[in-house]
């Protein structure tokens, strides 16, 4: 896609695809992986999941094609009405479903970087923050010609790891998972707290697939861990487009333009740091900060979010409209057409982003 025409913020442009035929489907994906939507749209942290059909007959055309078009966000009932004039640019890209039969052997990916050995509060149980820091290799088919195939769910019949002090195999995060959902990309791992006299630990990591043949193949990959702790590099607002709010040209200003999406973003009790002090994301929406850390992952506490102002669209207001305690909303006054508020969350090493957010109703 060319996007080097385009002016003003990303967020307000985005990507749908479309696709007819039965050997694929295309819907959209949270990025927590498992939540779909109706609409194939990629913005923010949602993105475009293509699944292969199920019991496709031997009639079916399995060779599909599926389009991508790069949009104005305003124009996205349009293009997936199925005017395509109004796309800026476009893509397609044909895909073909594999039979069962035609994979023949399994491969997973290396895991060529150390996980972070979070000291975790909870115990045993596995939690939303430390799953941040959590190997995750993708497990693949082959066929014959070489050829890397994205299993469908149902393949993946287990994992486990040979040093268990030191790692454990997610599980619990979002539930037990069984063989019909374990797909191609839901293997995790984490690294647990290391003992004091060691600074890193190595497993190795197996995973048992049932194949096409009907016997189980195994493959394996090593994985270390690190107690090194994890700096903060970098620091953002993240929002979702597709929820009721849009963003400024310069991506600074966030509105909010429907009482829905203000109830639900910034309700009280609403989470405005990607993990709280529990290690769960419960009460986060679509409007949180984060850090992306040394290890390249988004596991980081924030020291602390601030409410710098807050006001009218006359100006700063003398009492506060909005009030934050220990990164969740507390009060939310934003009662009318242009009232703001301006947050900025800081890193424990000195990193700050701030936004403004607007009430635009």
């Amino acid at each position: 896609m060319d996007m080097s025409g385009l002016t003003g913020n990303a967020g307000n442009y985005e990507v749908v695809a479309t696709t007819s035929g039965n050997a694929l489907s295309v819907n959209g994906i949270e990025s927590d992986k498992t939540t779909t939507t109706t609409n194939a749209i990629a913005v923010s942290g949602q993105g475009i999941q293509i699944a292969a059909g199920s019991n496709l007959g031997a009639s079916v055309n399995r060779t599909q094609t599926v389009n991508f078009y790069l949009i104005n966000k305003a124009d996205e009932a349009a293009v997936l009405g199925g005017d395509a004039s109004k796309a800026i640019d476009s893509q397609s890209v044909t895909f073909t479903v594999v039979k069962n039969s035609d994979i023949n052997d399994y491969s997973v990916d290396s895991v060529s970087n150390p996980i972070y050995a979070f000291d975790s509060a909870t115990g045993s149980a596995i939690t939303a923050q430390q799953d941040a820091w959590a190997a995750n290799p993708y497990v693949y088919g082959k066929t014959s010609a070489g050829a890397k195939v994205m299993m469908a769910p149902g393949f993946v019949q287990g994992a486990y790891v040979d040093n268990t002090k030191n790692f454990s195999v997610e599980t619990n995060v979002t539930g037990t998972k069984s063989a019909a959902t374990n797909a191609y990309d839901t293997v995790k791992v984490v690294g647990l707290k290391l003992d004091p006299t060691v600074a890193s630990a190595t497993t190795n990591l197996t995973v048992t697939i049932k194949g096409a043949d009907g016997l189980i193949h195994t493959v394996t990959t090593p994985i270390t861990s690190s107690n090194v702790d994890p700096v903060a590099k970098t620091i953002a607002v993240n929002s979702d487009t597709t929820k009721g709010m849009h963003l400024s040209d310069d991506g600074n200003t966030i509105y909010i333009d429907n009482s829905t999406a203000m109830s639900t973003e910034l309700g009280q009790g609403a989470l405005l740091q990607r993990f709280d002090t529990d290690e769960s994301k419960t009460g986060r929406q679509d409007i949180y900060f984060y850090a992306t850390d040394s290890y390249g992952s988004k596991g980081l506490n924030l020291a602390q979010v601030y409410v710098v102002d807050s006001g009218t669209a006359a100006g700063s207001s003398a009492t506060p409209l909005f009030t934050v305690t220990n990164g969740k909303v507390e009060t939310n006054n934003l009662a009318n057409k242009g009232d703001y508020v301006v947050l900025s969350g800081v890193t424990t090493n000195g990193l700050v982003a701030t936004v403004k957010i607007v009430k635009n109703y």
